[in-house]
């Protein structure tokens, strides 16, 4: 087998843990084309791939490359939408092993049969048998397989690690309205699309950045699982763990004797006490159960605790209250959004971002995807006649407060929609 193959199967694991499609087209267009690219081409042709004419094979042929293309060109759309990008995060760790393998065995491919070529041709111009070069060749195949299956092994490895710390980012901001998963997002897409070519051109390089880089991903894995875990204490009645931030243990109910703060992403802050008025509004909001602060999983008002059973917001004098502490932000947040929105164009991203926190993303991890992906493109026309307005000076500083207001309203009022209609129809069926 040759270095160059032993080296991709190596480095396409980084590469293929960040996306299942991109990488395998980008590939494919280098072995390709990648000849035909001015300073590549001594280097394609050094490595052997495409050298003397060779016929693209099945991975490199038309057909492939127009699959594969189309199928990268969905999954960089797909990861920008957060919805979408919170199922591919459970799925397609399962996709990216066998696309790694895959890309892998039609590398090899490539460059077994430019071997096959030149030694069958050889074999024949001297007239002698062409069996060492076919045995070779099912040597080659062999361990062609050994390594598409440690390529595929090592990418569901650093893929699994990847969609724990992904998942994260997700529970902590699901709809991304801080805009760091799409961050993200566009950066996965860069490093898979030209990683390849990176591979190519400075293998123990991307290698050795693959290793750095897991290490980093699996050191952010281990710290934040372990973050999780000083975040709980043993229960003082059945010795059980619960979350520090919890009023009482979701497992015997007995209440926590030092209840402390949650923070702005929904973590257990195992230092600031909680203020005891708020906190189970503050609770809810980060999509935890009230009472014993275990994490709910569903875009459901109405979701039981699946620790404690409790249903928070089938409590109507709850709703109220819960709505009343975010309406009670309003002043303050069109207070920023007015300062930010003053500054043309530069100030509209973080006064957005502020207001979908504050004011937004509280009412919408409760409704349903499909309800919030309406209201979403519901009132994205006006915010674009909005933002049209924002550069001009003085007329732009009511652009993000405005915003904010229609905004607020609009979800507000599809969660209590939400909370009354799901509640009348749970005592219908009671």
């Amino acid at each position: 087998m040759p270095t160059a193959l032993i080296i991709q199967a190596l480095g396409s694991t980084g590469l293929f843990a960040s996306r299942a499609f991109v990488p395998a087209f980008a590939a494919a267009l280098f072995l390709r084309f990648g000849d035909q690219v001015p300073m590549l081409g001594p280097i394609v042709e050094g490595l052997g791939l495409l050298k003397g004419g060779l016929v693209p094979g099945w991975f490199t042929s038309d057909l492939s490359l127009v699959i594969l293309g189309i199928l990268a060109a969905a999954e960089i759309a797909a990861n920008k939408n957060p919805d979408a990008r919170a199922l591919l995060n459970r799925l397609d760790r399962y996709v990216k092993p066998g696309m790694a393998a895959l890309t892998f065995l039609g590398v090899a491919g490539v460059k077994d049969a430019a071997f096959v070529n030149q030694t069958l041709g050889a074999a024949t111009d001297a007239g002698g048998p062409a069996a060492g070069g076919v045995l070779l060749l099912a040597v080659g195949t062999t361990l062609a397989a050994v390594f598409a299956a440690v390529s595929a092994a090592g990418t569901f490895a650093i893929a699994t690690v990847r969609s724990a710390v992904l998942g994260v980012f997700i529970d902590a901001d699901e709809d991304d309205d801080a805009g760091v998963q799409k961050l993200m997002s566009w950066a996965s897409d860069i490093w898979a699309a030209f990683g390849i070519w990176f591979l190519i051109l400075f293998p123990f390089v991307m290698i050795a950045l693959i290793a750095l880089v897991t290490g980093l991903v699996a050191g952010l894995r281990w710290y934040l699982a372990r973050k999780e875990e000083k975040s709980r204490v043993p229960c003082p009645g059945c010795n059980k763990s619960m979350y520090r931030c919890a009023f009482v243990c979701g497992a015997c109910g007995i209440d926590n004797p030092s209840v402390c703060d949650v923070g702005i992403l929904g973590q257990s802050d195992t230092d600031d006490p909680a203020t005891l008025r708020t906190h189970a509004q503050q609770l809810a909001e980060a999509r935890r159960c009230p009472r014993c602060a275990t994490r709910l999983t569903e875009r459901d008002p109405h979701q039981a605790c699946p620790s404690c059973a409790h249903r928070p917001f089938a409590d109507p004098a709850f709703v109220d209250k819960y709505e009343d502490g975010i309406r009670n932000r309003l002043p303050l947040v069109l207070t920023v959004c007015a300062a930010l929105s003053a500054v043309p164009i530069i100030g509209l991203i973080p006064g957005v971002i502020y207001y979908r926190l504050a004011l937004v993303a509280p009412f919408r991890r409760y409704l349903p995807r499909g309800k919030s992906l309406l209201a979403k493109w519901g009132i994205r026309g006006v915010m674009f006649l909005l933002i049209a307005v924002q550069w001009i000076p003085f007329a732009g500083i009511v652009t993000v407060p405005a915003m904010a207001i229609i905004s607020f309203l609009a979800y507000r009022g599809l969660f209590r929609r939400e909370v009354t209609e799901t509640g009348a129809a749970g005592l219908a069926l009671a």
